[in-house]
């Protein structure tokens, strides 16, 4: 009897240790998978593929927690959604069942990365100045890797060809392997609560300070530094050779990454949270006053502009023939990319928090009280 309650003990204390459950996943990466938000470190949200207008609800299932604005990532025909309670859930994205998830006691606040087979993500447990970089093998279905970093990782994951990159709130930035190994780590001297960037061999960090910094990719050093505005930085992406971010003044900017300099600029006059989104022709970018604006990447004029009369934080999803725009006022518009006009719109119990995702003929959406959405689009 002794033996009996021992090991129920003994079982009771592995399984409230970091994971309560595990994910368990048979595939070989392929390049149409989703593996970081943005879709690439370009942190772009363009898809060069037409959607269709016909859209049915297929399965809608729930997470633990909510959601901050990040996204889904997918592989082969699973995709991945990570919630504020620490949880990381993997569906199926046919049956919408949930073919696993893990469960750590901190806080996910951004997107996982799949880097070949290993998802990777940052939890922080509370009341502590660190952040665990987990390294969760799909395959063996095990952590494989776990390295802590001190202090707290605000922003998204990177992930480049050769590994993940990481900044803390005090602008240590780190790089880790594909065996989770440090590949450096350095003091950048900026802070910054927005997304790094890669292009090339160069990470792009966008700071508080109003400063557009170089990191050299392989050794973290800072290579150089160009300060473009007095205030801080909002998220950017990069199209092309041209990097396009905010300030918190609500100036827009094109930066040409090879030449060093602004481009273009535009005063919005309107504040932004949002990461944009850039096409062949059009930067795409909501306000904080529910108005979403298409600007001219060439003259930086107004292509045309929609008043949702919400708020826009989370990125809309750019396709070739149309704009997916999610509102926190509960809905997700579609409109027409040319003029602008909307002709849809799916609305919700909740907030729509995540940037909608467009998978093997799927839109998937998620929703402030943890619901997913899965539409089959024909």
């Amino acid at each position: 009897m002794r033996k009996r309650i021992y090991n129920l003990i003994a079982a009771a204390l592995f399984f409230s240790g970091c994971t309560s459950s595990f994910i368990k996943l048979d595939f070989s990466p392929k390049d149409d998978y989703v593996r970081q938000f943005g879709l690439t470190e370009s942190r772009n949200f363009y898809l060069n593929a037409e959607i269709g207008d016909s859209l049915i609800l297929k399965w809608s299932n729930s997470t633990k927690g909510g959601y901050r604005n990040g996204s889904i990532v997918a592989a082969d025909k699973y995709i991945f959604v990570s919630d504020l309670a620490g949880r990381i859930y993997c569906f199926n994205i046919e049956t919408g069942k949930v073919k696993g998830f893990l469960d750590y006691k901190g806080i996910i606040l951004g997107t996982s990365v799949i880097m070949g087979n290993m998802l990777v993500f940052a939890s922080m447990p509370r009341n502590r100045d660190y952040t665990d970089l987990v390294f969760y093998d799909l395959p063996i279905a095990k952590e494989m890797y776990a390295t802590e970093i001190e202090g707290k990782v605000l922003t998204e994951l990177l992930l480049t060809e050769r590994g993940i990159v990481v900044i803390n709130n005090e602008g240590w930035i780190f790089k880790y392997g594909y065996r989770g190994e440090k590949l450096f780590e350095n003091k950048t001297g900026h802070i910054t609560v927005s997304n790094l960037l890669s292009k090339g061999d160069e990470i792009i960090l966008l700071s508080d300070g109003g400063e557009v910094v170089f990191i050299d990719a392989k050794s973290g050093k800072t290579t150089d530094s160009y300060s473009v505005s007095e205030t801080s930085l909002n998220n950017g992406m990069i199209s092309g050779e041209i990097l396009y971010f905010t300030d918190y003044e609500g100036m827009l900017y094109g930066f040409d990454i090879k030449q060093r300099k602004i481009m273009l600029s535009r005063d919005m006059k309107d504040k932004f949270r949002m990461t944009p989104v850039a096409d062949d022709k059009n930067i795409y970018i909501g306000g904080l006053s529910g108005k979403l604006y298409a600007i001219n990447k060439e003259s930086f004029e107004e292509s045309w502009k929609v008043d949702f009369e919400g708020v826009l934080n989370a990125t809309p999803l750019v396709m070739k023939d149309k704009v997916l725009v999610p509102d926190l006022n509960r809905a997700v518009y579609f409109l027409d990319k040319r003029t602008g006009d909307i002709e849809r719109k799916i609305e919700f119990d909740e907030r729509v928090k995540l940037t909608p995702l467009y998978y093997k003929g799927m839109l998937f959406v998620g929703t402030d009280d943890g619901m997913v959405y899965a539409y089959e689009v024909k």
